[in-house]
């Protein structure tokens, strides 16, 4: 099974989200303007509540009897996506 590659882009200008990306394609790659936005690329993971995890996006871990156990970064090195503390 293909898992589906989904972006979003935060405008620094605006401050919001913007899910709905055009890219150009120019030969075999495709490019997108960059110079007021920051593009992040969905993990193919939910969290808990259905949501979408995002490239940046801030997530808590909880134990088992849902005391906090840490705040974690998403982020994308080494061609995979991983944790960083906060």
């Amino acid at each position: 099974m293909r898992r589906a590659y989904k972006f979003r882009a935060w405008w620094y200008g605006q401050r919001k989200f913007d899910y709905n990306l055009t890219f150009e394609k120019i030969g075999k790659s495709y490019s997108m303007p960059l110079h007021w936005c920051d593009i992040q690329q969905w993990t193919g993971l939910l969290d808990m509540t259905g949501q979408e995890v995002y490239e940046g996006d801030i997530l808590e871990f909880f134990n088992f009897d849902n005391s906090r156990y840490k705040i974690d970064s998403v982020i994308f090195k080494n061609a995979t996506f991983c944790f960083v503390n906060q």
